[in-house]
């Protein structure tokens, strides 16, 4: 009989993708009468302190990308551990660019720091972001010279990184980094990977059928499933979406709709955004590298309703900030350049500019009626609207509006 069952349960695994867990890495069990609580944190990019100093080759390279403050990674970092220890999520999930492009002591690093978080009674669930597998841009900055330094391999991540999420895992996909983990009796999340070194950007179709497998049996178990991923499932943007959803994210849309899933969290986009088709919802939350250090806070009813919340990191403000408007001052004027457009003019587009990036990224204080009948948006529409960065603030505020 004993033979029987071990057979029974052994092609219950070979089926299902099922592993067995050890009871030492086993997920708490929120009980089922009791809110969950899930901390998201995305696009932390974080590189290690060793890999750069404030040289010049360093400095070029922050006055140029796209405002992350990555001067202060490993305090950004600190901080994000005692704020998940301190609020006591019932799963903190960090869904990928975990590093600044891929360098292997950075994500050594942050293993460390998501230890503490594990040790203190947190489950920490994690994903591959595309700068975070055999990403060529990986590079140390010291002095006037940029070199190259270890990236990660794909089997690194996996061996690095598993015990965030993959071997505590109800069910794990032997394609890719995807997974499911149960945290209640009736609630259980989803990791969705979409960059293997095979296919970045894609979810594998493998994935796609193993994805499938995990939400009948979650539906046969009348369990409710959230998913999480880097890239996101739906556009957060008609203009700006191309490279940021999955390339086949109308299969990832179709079956989640299927199976009802109606909560994915992703990043990628470095924008915080929520966009909705039919009952599945998309948050894209802020990323951390950025101002104003975003994370989201997701609660979930016993009764499976569910409500996010954005917060941020009590820290560096002013500096990240700051370091956004650098990037809106230095592209627009970029594109102003050759303009003839007198300078009180001028400087009352930079500023519109500057508003209107700021609270549509943030998602902070967004109103796009008010924004529209600004006399900043006019002269843009009179001086420059055959500009990318018109159409760019054009198309957001008429989509939204």
């Amino acid at each position: 009989m004993r033979k029987w069952i071990l057979y029974a349960c052994m092609m219950c695994m070979v089926l299902t993708g099922c592993r067995p867990t050890s009871h030492m890495d086993a997920i708490p069990q929120v009980p089922a009468d009791q809110e969950v609580t899930i901390m998201q944190a995305t696009d932390l990019h974080y590189l290690s302190p060793t890999l750069f100093d404030e040289g010049e080759i360093f400095t070029k390279l922050m006055n140029t990308n796209d405002g992350k403050v990555t001067t202060h990674s490993k305090q950004i970092l600190d901080a994000l551990v005692q704020e998940v220890i301190d609020k006591k999520p019932s799963v903190f999930i960090l869904s990928g660019d975990i590093t600044f492009n891929g360098e292997l002591i950075s994500l050594k690093e942050v293993r460390t720091a998501l230890r503490k978080i594990k040790e203190a009674g947190i489950p920490v669930l994690v994903v591959p972001g595309n700068h975070d597998i055999n990403y060529i841009f990986s590079y140390s900055y010291h002095g006037d010279k940029a070199k190259p330094t270890e990236n990660i391999s794909q089997e690194e991540f996996q061996s690095l990184m598993k015990e965030f999420g993959y071997d505590q895992a109800m069910a794990r996909d032997d394609k890719s980094f995807s997974y499911v983990i149960q945290i209640s009796d009736h609630l259980r999340i989803m990791a969705i990977d979409g960059n293997t070194t095979m296919n970045i950007g894609t979810v594998l179709p493998e994935t796609i059928d193993w994805m499938g497998t995990q939400l009948q049996d979650a539906k046969d178990n009348n369990a409710q499933v959230i998913t999480f991923s880097h890239q996101n499932v739906l556009k957060q943007s008609e203009l700006l979406y191309d490279g940021f959803i999955f390339d086949n994210a109308s299969k990832v849309r179709t079956l989640l709709q299927k199976y009802d899933v109606h909560l994915n969290l992703s990043g990628h986009s470095h924008l915080m955004h929520e966009s909705t088709d039919k009952e599945l919802t998309d948050i894209c939350t802020g990323a951390l590298s950025l101002y104003p250090l975003r994370y989201g806070w997701v609660s979930v009813q016993p009764d499976g309703q569910w409500q996010y919340t954005k917060k941020h990191l009590n820290l560096l403000q002013d500096e990240s900030r700051k370091e956004f408007k650098k990037v809106i001052i230095r592209q627009v004027g970029a594109t102003l350049e050759d303009y003839d457009i007198p300078a009180k003019d001028m400087q009352e587009m930079l500023d519109f500019a500057i508003a209107f990036n700021i609270s549509f990224f943030t998602q902070e204080n967004y109103n796009p009626k008010q924004l529209l009948s600004q006399n900043g948006f006019t002269l843009w529409q009179m001086y420059a609207s055959d500009t990318m960065w018109f159409t760019y603030m054009n198309t957001a505020l008429h989509e939204s509006n």
